[in-house]
């Protein structure tokens, strides 16, 4: 199923004994590959089986209908609707229908809603997230989609809809103040940020940043305390011209894009636009483990960024990422122009707490010159 051979499947399969709801250690069916990848043919031969689960789900308490949805596979979409309109309902581990997981694909999310029932739209999540604002954050309050529904349904209240939504989004996307992080990439509810505890927890790779501004011939730093380990850290620094991707899985982070830097001390990893494929060696003596506290410093005076480990900024080798290079500047495009940096924190699990010098800080910064960001100017990102 899995590499989409269905003469093989279709030999298989007329074995009686075949055990065509067998899952994996995860509860992946055969049914749910097909429905994931998108093998049509496939999906329609296991269909035809009459022993055939169609409401099986995974670890993940995901169906193939969900599989389907989140894919934007539009004619599976449309062969599971038929044999079970009801799993337009089902929700999984974490409260997610099919309308949330089709919220990037418009036109499958169209076909879902009108199985589902507008009421669906305000149904949600286990964050508290309803549909609404996945559209919303994904499209803005003004995009076509969100016309075409006040449109087809007017006995909907949807100003005050709206609005309701429209703030829950913006309490995710924005900061206000340069002692705080946001969100600025991934899918909504991929990342939770506890702005009172000053704590930040992934679930799937995502980006959040601070919009306090370090500036040419200024030193600044910012402190992240290791809660629960991450396996892909990505700390560090964007300019302001990092963008806003809010789509699920988002592959660019803190120093994949061209306009941004980051220390990895899980995958002995420096990251920014520089260096082949953007990586870079950055041998610590032991990996970052929980409670570590690790000191992020920008020297723009001199143009460059330092990691430390509790204090220790004689970590590795060459603990440094030298920023607007000379050797950068084909790759930077628009930032090329922007010396201006911005806190930055990437990562796909774990858990960290923040500090932007509003608390007295773990250890101190490379020199006393170097200025907390929380009494930073910000800006608007």
């Amino acid at each position: 199923c899995e590499k989409n051979h269905p003469q093989v499947v279709r030999h298989l399969l007329s074995h009686p004994a075949v055990q065509v709801n067998l899952a994996s250690d995860e509860g992946t069916s055969p049914l749910l590959v097909a429905a994931h990848l998108g093998h049509g043919e496939i999906l329609n031969l296991l269909m035809e089986r009459e022993d055939i689960n169609i409401h099986h789900e995974d670890s993940l308490a995901e169906t193939a209908l969900l599989k389907a949805a989140t894919a934007g596979h539009i004619d599976m979409i449309q062969k599971l609707l038929k044999v079970d309109q009801n799993g337009v309902h089902h929700r999984n581990a974490i409260g997610r229908s099919c309308l949330h997981l089709s919220a990037e694909n418009s036109e499958a999310f169209v076909i879902l809603l009108r199985a589902a029932g507008i009421s669906a739209l305000f149904q949600e999540d286990n964050h508290g997230h309803d549909v609404l604002q996945h559209l919303i954050y994904i499209y803005g309050p003004e995009s076509a989609l969100l016309t075409q529904l006040q449109s087809e349904y007017p006995e909907i209240e949807w100003e005050h809809k709206l609005h309701k939504a429209g703030s829950a989004v913006s309490s995710v996307t924005r900061a206000s103040d340069s002692k705080s992080f946001c969100q600025c990439r991934g899918g909504l509810g991929d990342v939770f940020i506890d702005t009172p505890a000053s704590t930040v927890r992934f679930s799937k790779f995502s980006t959040v940043v601070c919009p306090a501004t370090c500036v040419e011939g200024q030193r600044a730093y910012f402190e992240i305390t290791l809660i629960e380990v991450d396996i892909c850290p990505q700390y560090g620094f964007v300019t302001p011209t990092f963008q806003r991707i809010h789509q699920r899985d988002a592959s660019d982070g803190v120093g994949d894009a061209p306009d941004s830097w980051a220390f990895d001390g899980v995958r002995k990893a420096k990251w920014c636009p520089k260096l082949p494929n953007n990586r870079g060696d950055y041998n610590v003596r032991e990996l970052w483990k929980a409670g570590d506290v690790i000191g992020i410093a920008v020297d723009m005076e001199n143009g460059v960024a330092s990691c430390s480990i509790n204090g220790d900024f004689d970590t590795s080798d060459d603990p440094t990422i030298e920023l607007f290079g000379q050797d950068q500047q084909e790759g930077l495009g628009e930032a090329k122009a922007v010396r201006c940096v911005l806190p930055a924190i990437t990562g796909s699990g774990g858990a960290v707490k923040y500090n932007l010098g509003a608390e007295p800080f773990a250890y101190s910064p490379p020199s006393a010159d170097f200025l907390p960001f929380c009494e930073l100017p910000h800006i608007e990102i």
